[in-house]
């Protein structure tokens, strides 16, 4: 398996919008940051755990304000990236925290793979693992994707299979199809 270098993530950015908007300052030598966007989604208000089940009601998607949001110590939410990625059929993805995410005490839940033809905005898990509160501002450069090529190119890519395939926004689990 072979991780894409900077030159071809800046190549791929410009001729082929890996990611879109691309700015040419976010890439890394074997990886590209992304950034927050400022769609939210916290679990409903009245929401609470039933049972062995854990069925989360989700309240409606909000806009952070141009200044952020703060995530209180335990507390869970979904975000987005700013970014719509385009991952090509002849490579996968997977996205990580960045270092200085991590060391804030923002954990990022890690269901970062992204198959081969997905397209749209990634839906990030984060979860305050800090005893103190954390600012999510819009803009800012939370997580990295790194770019993987496939030993061949995949015969059924997500656009095929993903019930995920142009999503928008943070986004709630989806029933599988």
């Amino acid at each position: 398996m072979s991780i894409w270098n900077d030159v071809l993530l800046r190549d791929y950015c410009t001729r082929h919008a890996l990611v879109a908007p691309y700015e040419p300052a976010n890439v890394n030598p074997a990886s590209i940051d992304l950034r927050l966007d400022a769609s939210y989604r916290l679990p409903h208000p009245g929401w609470s755990l039933r049972g062995a089940t854990v069925d989360v009601q989700w309240g409606d998607g909000q806009k952070m304000p141009a200044g952020g949001i703060v995530l209180q110590p335990g507390q869970f939410i979904l975000c987005c990236t700013l970014e719509t990625v385009a991952i090509p059929n002849d490579a996968s993805a997977a996205l990580y925290s960045k270092s200085s995410t991590g060391r804030i005490g923002l954990e990022h839940l890690h269901t970062g793979w992204i198959d081969p033809g997905f397209v749209g905005q990634l839906t990030l898990e984060f979860h305050n693992v800090a005893p103190w509160p954390i600012l999510l501002q819009p803009g800012k450069r939370y997580m990295q994707m790194v770019v993987y090529d496939l030993t061949a190119p995949a015969a059924r890519d997500y656009s095929m299979t993903g019930r995920y395939q142009g999503q928008t926004g943070a986004t709630p689990a989806r029933e599988a199809r």
